[in-house]
């Protein structure tokens, strides 16, 4: 096969990898969001900005750190959540900062590159996975959402 178009595909699949990512970041971010607005029953443009541009923006765990400090999720269900996204934040940043450096040398050859394609397949099924309602990440989330709407 020819070794450009196989980098091509390596980099197609490293793009779909980043974006199922940050959609799940943003996803997070969004119910992050709307469980602040049930709190205080007010809207800021200011606050929507905050939850919904920028804080998808940054680590998952940061988002995690947020939710201890807002105080919705009760201790046990938070360490729940918090080892679901160990593996997630591990993987994230694994293709997010050292993919290509680890992998440099995969580059200049088919084996290698057909190597960095399974890879790839198998972290983006990961993170889809991650992403779809009835995931354990999703589940749990939701779980905290709902006791903590039931306590207001």
């Amino acid at each position: 096969m020819d070794i450009i178009k196989l980098k091509n595909e390596v980099f197609i699949l490293y793009a779909t990898t980043m974006m199922s990512i940050q959609m799940l970041e943003k996803q997070l971010a969004s119910q992050l969001g709307g469980i602040h607005f049930v709190k205080t029953n007010e809207i800021d443009d200011n606050e929507i900005k905050f939850f919904i541009d920028e804080l998808y923006k940054k680590q998952i765990i940061i988002i995690i750190e947020k939710m201890k400090k807002m105080e919705i999720i009760e201790e046990d269900l938070l360490n729940q959540f918090v080892c679901e996204f160990e593996e997630f934040q591990k993987k994230r940043n694994y293709v997010a900062h050292h993919f290509f450096n680890d992998n440099i040398k995969k580059f200049y050859e088919e084996k290698g590159l057909n190597q960095l394609k399974e890879e790839l397949i198998s972290l983006n099924n990961y993170f889809m996975e991650s992403l779809k309602l009835d995931s354990n990440i999703n589940r749990i989330f939701s779980t905290c959402i709902n006791r903590y709407i039931e306590n207001l």
